[in-house]
């Protein structure tokens, strides 16, 4: 995790979260946007307490892989 206290944080507000606390008034208190609340509250409901962890950026499948009769070019075609 790039930062501990960016974790505590997340944590921190979830637990306000689940104490009642209202939306608004966390946003104060953890001094966030709304996005990044919603954001992290998300990723609790769904995940749990390791969906507060931070997550690879990295796309998980390639979309468009280059069909391989295009990956083979012949060097004699451009060396004329």
């Amino acid at each position: 995790m790039k930062n501990a206290n960016e974790h505590e944080e997340r944590h921190k507000a979830v637990e306000l979260y689940n104490e009642g606390v209202g939306f608004n008034e966390i946003l104060k208190r953890v001094q966030r946007s709304r996005g990044w609340l919603a954001k992290w509250l998300r990723r609790y409901k769904e995940q749990g307490i390791d969906g507060l962890r931070d997550q690879s950026r990295a796309p998980k499948k390639l979309w468009k892989k280059t069909p391989e009769r295009m990956g083979r070019v012949r060097l004699s075609s451009y060396c004329r």
